[in-house]
């Protein structure tokens, strides 16, 4: 059989695994695919080069697949989600002498709110400097979320690439890192700072990364996107395997993927973090899904919420951007990539965002589906329809 090849960007993050696990584990090349795998130092080099069409696919921020496609920024292109890599995997991590104070304002690991009202009252009193690693990313959505009761002048962000935000942080240029693991938990190993929170505990839906494909590419290679998605589902399901957690870490962490220790790529695959050089240990359910009954779904919901709050700071107007997000996000694709594998295909295309705290049935194809929990800290609903 002979293989097609393609190249895919990616950026040195745990949630990078479905698409180095389809690679090592021989999930692609199984489906017909040489898959080869580029690092890039930054995010701005994958919109770039996905822009450039140097990268048929890559692994992508969501919020910077839907940028692209409205032309927010330098490199316009129409760049389609066919598939979530996964939902969540970051953490929010803050210098020490501010974690302090914030817990004894009642900030507490897993409790989102309580933390949300520490840092808007410290916000009062001095800005809050965040890292983040791009301005289109989840990163910033959902600290933007969490802080919405902020003054908007309290919030200020700095840009660096993920594996550099540690240092950051380190130098005292900022006081707080929302960042993709294993890098959050690389700070906390390095010393003087804690763990305030898994993004999880924001919303524990929250679409991290997705396959971002160019339009025009897939549609002329209809047959190699299938396939490719159903290598990174294969992969997904065999990293939610529980036998996948001895060999993850090591394959994750070589030096051409991760260059990375296994024990803080570890913590986010088992959702058991340590929070400080104390020792002390903090739990967060949901904390990386890599699979599960349609987690890696691209419901068009999720991206109209993504839509709805970014389109005052990126200068949209609400209908544009939720029309080309929910355009951009491709259950269609998904279905027709997955369809011989045999799997619950969900039948809607969007669901009410944040209504499940608990496993709940879902229409699909091929019998029942159950659906794990999409709630956001503060019970937030986001009715696509209303």
């Amino acid at each position: 059989m002979s293989l097609h090849d393609l190249t895919c960007g990616f950026i040195s993050l745990t949630d990078a695994a479905p698409l180095i696990i389809a690679r090592e584990m021989g999930f692609a090349e199984e489906e017909g695919i040489a898959l080869s795998l580029q690092r890039e130092a930054s995010w701005s080099n994958i919109r770039d080069k996905r822009g450039l069409s140097i990268y048929p696919a890559a692994h992508m921020l969501t919020p910077l697949a839907i940028a692209m496609s409205l032309g927010t920024g330098p490199m316009a292109a129409q760049i389609d989600v066919p598939y979530v890599l996964n939902l969540n995997g970051t953490t929010l991590t803050a210098a020490t002498g501010l974690s302090a104070a914030l817990r004894a304002d009642g900030a507490r690991f897993g409790d989102a709110a309580g933390t949300a009202q520490a840092l808007i009252r410290r916000s009062k009193v001095h800005p809050l400097r965040i890292g983040i690693p791009f301005a289109h990313s989840m990163h910033r959505v959902l600290v933007e979320y969490l802080l919405k009761e902020a003054e908007p002048q309290a919030l200020r962000f700095t840009i660096a690439p993920p594996p550099l935000l540690p240092d950051v942080l380190a130098a005292g240029e900022i006081d707080m890192v929302m960042v993709g693991e294993p890098w959050g938990s690389f700070a906390v190993d390095r010393g003087e700072v804690e763990m305030l929170l898994a993004g999880a505990s924001i919303w524990s839906g929250a679409p991290e990364k997705a396959l971002g494909v160019r339009r025009d590419w897939h549609e002329r290679n209809p047959e190699v996107l299938d396939a490719l998605l159903r290598a990174v589902h294969r992969a997904g399901e065999w990293l939610a395997r529980p036998e996948a957690i001895d060999l993850t870490p090591g394959i994750l962490g070589q030096p051409h993927y991760l260059n990375c220790a296994e024990e803080p790529i570890e913590r986010a695959l088992t959702g058991r973090f340590l929070l400080d050089s104390g020792g002390r240990i903090g739990t967060a359910p949901h904390a990386l899904r890599f699979a599960g009954p349609a987690v890696c779904f691209p419901w068009k919901s999720a991206s109209g919420w993504i839509a709805s709050r970014v389109s005052r700071t990126w200068g949209v107007r609400l209908g544009e951007a939720r029309r080309v997000a929910e355009e951009s996000f491709r259950p269609d694709l998904y279905r027709r990539g997955l369809a011989e594998l045999a799997i619950p295909l969900p039948t809607a295309s969007a669901k009410v965002e944040g209504r499940l705290t608990e496993p709940t049935p879902c229409a699909s194809d091929r019998g029942e589906l159950i659906l794990g929990p999409d709630s956001f800290f503060d019970g937030h609903i986001f009715d696509p329809n209303a």
